[in-house]
């Protein structure tokens, strides 16, 4: 295993890697990996009010929220694909969901606001 560090939308993974050198898999089931849970950069509008933003590019799957909302911090607001892998977005503070910014099968860029959270 070999670790490498990544930097995606300004902010630093850690991931580990194994490297296959001229090994044939015949018949073997390949088993997806699990949706990755990515916090988006936290800009603060004021002490009260979070716009959060998209972590990197990609499409928006799913939004598990509707405005009016309660949330609490850790909770899943919605679902964006990017490079084939579904990426949870979360709330970083609990609060009423004030604003929703896109909507399902939307494409987004680095920094697009998805929603606002008071």
């Amino acid at each position: 295993m070999r670790k490498f560090r990544i930097r995606v939308a300004e902010q630093w993974f850690e991931v580990e890697a194994e490297e296959i050198v001229d090994q044939v898999v015949v018949d073997k089931a390949v088993e997806p990996a699990p949706p990755v849970t990515i916090s988006p950069p936290k800009p603060i509008v004021s002490e009260d009010v979070l716009a959060i933003s998209a972590p990197l590019p990609g499409t928006i799957l799913d939004i598990k929220v509707v405005e009016g909302q309660v949330v609490s911090s850790g909770q899943v607001l919605m679902i964006l694909e990017a490079m084939k892998m579904e990426n949870e977005i979360i709330a970083h503070m609990g609060g009423h969901v004030r604003q929703i910014l896109v909507e399902k099968g939307q494409s987004v860029a680095v920094g697009d606001p998805l929603l606002i959270v008071m």
